[in-house]
């Protein structure tokens, strides 16, 4: 999952969820399941798989978590940013 600006991804080469998905979806079919998390997840029968998509489908507008840096120092405002709190 994409952390902020530590990355050099390049967004052209991102396999989004949507193209995922649909690579599923001409397998078998697969429902939304657990709808409203950040994890977008589905499932087919008994399995269930979930795709968090932070850089295809950013879900910033409906976050509403709080995180915490790894060594407790401080809190990222958004996983997007480097700022603190």
């Amino acid at each position: 999952m994409d952390v902020g600006e530590t990355n050099s991804w390049d967004n052209g080469e991102v396999i989004t969820g949507e193209m995922m998905r649909s690579m599923l979806e001409n397998l078998s079919p697969i429902e939304p399941n657990h709808i409203g998390e950040v994890a977008n997840r589905y499932k087919r029968g008994t399995q269930e798989i979930g795709f968090i998509e932070s850089v295809s489908k950013p879900f910033c507008g409906d976050c509403n978590r709080a995180r915490i840096s790894a060594d407790g120092s401080s809190i990222p405002a958004c996983l997007h940013q480097r700022a603190t709190i």
